[in-house]
């Protein structure tokens, strides 16, 4: 199965972080680079909506959230100052994945313990604050873009080239790099400081993840159906438990054979009905309401 994941620094804003989270709804494993901390150094509430917070520690550079619909499929690794990273099998071989913040002023005694936290891992992305030639101020590298060159070159990485500047328009020092080839782009349409970079990946999908077609013949509908309407009366961030554990408690069918078996001739007699009747309103110009309507 096909995730995506999205990294951005978002410079310590709550703010920011909500907008992220609010327009990356279709996306797996968001890294948040930079986050807003509490004074001493905790983590700060935010309604994730479809994420779970899934690691953090006291001064982090990274947090971590996970969609909640595929939280399993995801190990915590290690968690520190310098980054976070977790795991997944792909093809029964477990992956590594990495994201980092390396602050400005971080000095080259502290470079070597941050190699050997990336030297772990299979794909890694972040804020290095590393200048690489190319697309950066004056073209030049400044001394954490020779380190993570060397680190590179070393450990056998490759680096997602971006399109522009990825940070204010005038440098790049945000970064994708991976042991193996794959597909990544950066976004620049989050009216942030810095560009998010997108990526994807596989991993495997246990068998016994994914249940088994609800048996919608057995259903009371009614009782379905005021369920349901149960369901306004709570906060939004609380509906999404609900609902699933709601759905969970339906009647399942035994065997699954990957076809709706709740659809019989009677209903596709009616579906063919109706489009027969869409057809013949549509020919007529006055009958535009009905066809809507029907």
């Amino acid at each position: 199965m096909r995730f995506t994941t999205y990294c951005i620094n978002v410079g310590r804003s709550c703010a920011n972080r909500s907008l992220v989270m609010g327009l990356c709804t279709f996306i797996d494993v968001l890294f948040v680079v930079d986050p807003l901390l509490s004074g001493d150094g905790g983590h700060v509430a935010v309604d994730g909506g479809m994420f779970d917070l899934f690691s953090f520690v006291p001064r982090a550079g990274v947090e971590v959230f996970i969609c909640s619909s595929v939280v399993g499929l995801f190990q915590a690794v290690e968690h520190g100052d310098i980054g976070a990273l977790i795991s997944f099998l792909y093809l029964g071989t477990r992956f590594v994945l990495g994201a980092v913040y390396i602050r400005p002023s971080t000095p080259w005694a502290d470079w070597v313990d941050i190699s050997q936290f990336m030297g772990t891992c299979d794909i890694v992305v972040g804020d290095f604050n590393a200048r690489l030639p190319g697309l950066t101020l004056t073209d030049g590298a400044c001394n954490h873009g020779k380190w993570l060159s060397e680190f590179m070159t070393i450990h056998g990485f490759t680096r997602s080239t971006p399109d522009e500047p990825t940070f204010r328009g005038i440098t790049t020092i945000d970064h994708c790099i991976s042991r193996r080839s794959m597909t990544s782009r950066y976004h620049y349409r989050a009216s942030l400081e810095h560009a998010g970079v997108f990526f994807r990946f596989q991993a495997d999908l246990p068998s016994d993840m994914m249940s088994k077609r609800p048996d919608w013949n057995k259903c009371d509908n009614d009782e379905l159906t005021e369920d349901l309407c149960r369901q306004s009366r709570y906060a939004p961030n609380k509906i999404w438990g609900r609902l699933r554990s709601l759905v969970d408690r339906l009647p399942r069918s035994r065997a699954g054979p990957g076809y709706c078996k709740f659809w019989n001739d009677e209903r596709e007699k009616m579906r063919l009905d109706i489009r027969r009747a869409r057809r013949l309103i549509k020919d007529r110009p006055e009958g535009r309401a009905d066809h809507n309507l029907v």
